[in-house]
């Protein structure tokens, strides 16, 4: 009798032993598991917020030059059909600039501000231009367009795409960086944990 329910303890205490190692085994792929998940979170939110960046910022390009083109072919062939065309690409303009200023990080969308107020005065300024041309005065319209006050704003407003590219630039490196920090964290902890219980199962 002693024996038998020596032989039922130590079954009992082998059983305990194995259900602690599976529920050790299950915690520890959990746990991984959501470290992994929380890992891939942190770094895919901001590569995407810089991949739309930069596509925001080649939109921002873009539509300024035609911004420019535009007042200019008005003040030199005095037709106002090129106004029109202005006007619907500029609410374009100014909603990309403050997009990019919202998703740019706190501290590093100083290039988007300088953007936006440098757009507000060439806006300004091309509007004058129109007038100008509306009024038959197409030569003080031109040289509004080529005037250093214009040029000197053109080269903020590219002064401040050139940034936001630096800034993007850095921020992807810095997520890329975080990516391959992670991934070698879990390659390790794998490494480590599951011959730790494989070892414990055969055990």
């Amino acid at each position: 009798m002693p024996s038998e329910v020596s032989a039922w303890e130590k079954r009992n205490q082998l059983l305990f032993l194995l259900a602690g190692a599976f529920l050790l085994a299950l915690g520890g792929l959990i746990w991984m598991g959501w470290n992994a998940y929380r890992h891939y979170d942190y770094v895919n939110l901001p590569l995407k917020r810089d991949f739309r960046i930069e596509r925001l910022r080649g939109v921002i390009a873009n539509l300024d030059e035609v911004l420019t083109m535009s007042a200019r072919m008005a003040a030199a062939t005095g037709d106002l059909s090129w106004e029109v065309r202005y006007r619907q690409f500029e609410p374009k303009l100014d909603a990309a600039i403050r997009e990019a200023e919202r998703l740019l990080p706190e501290g590093e969308n100083g290039a988007a501000a300088r953007t936006n107020a440098a757009n507000i005065r060439l806006v300004a300024m091309e509007n004058e231009a129109f007038d100008l041309v509306r009024q038959g005065r197409r030569e003080e319209a031109q040289a509004l367009l080529a005037s250093d006050a214009y040029q000197v704003q053109k080269e903020i407003y590219s002064s401040g795409i050139g940034e936001m590219s630096t800034h993007l630039e850095q921020s992807t490196a810095a997520a890329l960086e975080e990516a391959h920090r992670a991934a070698f964290f879990h390659m390790a902890a794998v490494c480590i944990v599951v011959p730790i219980l494989a070892g414990g199962f055969i055990w």
